[in-house]
């Protein structure tokens, strides 16, 4: 039996990038441990407006999805999740450094590339493709609820595929911040998205490396996803053996 209801497979910064502690304390929480963190002081916004605006991110954690969290299969274990990831990890290149932007997605704010995402599409296309025996088939509640979701046909093709719409052609790579912003209320959106702008103007200064991805845990029952363990690709490990 599974420890955990879902998996999911994500890229995460560093502990040690600034993007990631800013977006830790906005989030509430330590992606990495699951420790909850004070939130900050951000003019304009008030903690409970932040703690509105963060309240499904905050379950995930900041992470950008390379594979969207999926049941295991019959016959599949965390053991064979964990060897499969390491494997996929040895034949993956590193995206090249990317600068990052503040930017609005369908509704909710995220941290986008400021231009091409080729790179870490092909990373997130390995994973969608070579780890989808795994992957248990969508109940017919998943696949009425995502149909509901107004996708187009492409996306379709792909939710029936590979269980989730924005793969492949679709995938939009991005680390989430809020959740829906509410249709309508154009004033808090631009609000929500100046105040983050400054907030997160000094890290976004670097740019971001994705050079490892890293397994997340669903426990189910609307708690929060718990970070499993990282695996660097695998130029990001000859890159380290030739420094050392």
């Amino acid at each position: 039996m599974s420890r955990f209801e879902r998996y999911g497979i994500y890229f995460i910064p560093q502990d040690t990038d600034p993007l990631l502690r800013l977006a830790d304390a906005w989030l509430g929480r330590d992606t990495l441990t699951g420790v909850p963190k004070g939130r900050p002081d951000i003019p304009g916004l008030s903690s409970a407006g932040i703690a509105a605006l963060t309240k499904q991110a905050s379950t995930y954690g900041f992470h950008g999805t390379l594979k969207a969290p999926f049941r295991l299969a019959s016959g599949a274990t965390e053991r064979r999740l964990f060897r499969a990831v390491a494997t996929l990890a040895e034949d993956l290149k590193p995206a090249p450094p990317m600068k990052m932007r503040l930017d609005e997605l369908s509704g909710f704010l995220a941290i986008r590339p400021l231009r091409d995402d080729t790179a870490v599409r092909a990373i997130g296309n390995a994973c969608v493709t070579r780890l989808d025996d795994l992957r248990a088939p969508m109940s017919g509640m998943e696949r009425r609820t995502r149909l509901k979701a107004g996708l187009s046909d492409q996306q379709i093709q792909f939710l029936l595929r590979w269980g989730y719409p924005y793969v492949l052609s679709q995938f939009r790579f991005h680390l989430t911040l809020t959740g829906a912003l509410r249709t309508g209320e154009a004033d808090q959106a631009d609000q929500a998205y100046h105040a983050l702008k400054n907030y997160f103007a000094a890290a976004l200064a670097a740019p971001l490396i994705v050079d490892h991805i890293s397994i997340c845990g669903d426990p189910g029952d609307g708690r929060p996803f718990e970070f499993l363990q990282r695996f660097p690709l695998r130029q990001a490990v000859a890159t380290r053996r030739l420094a050392g």
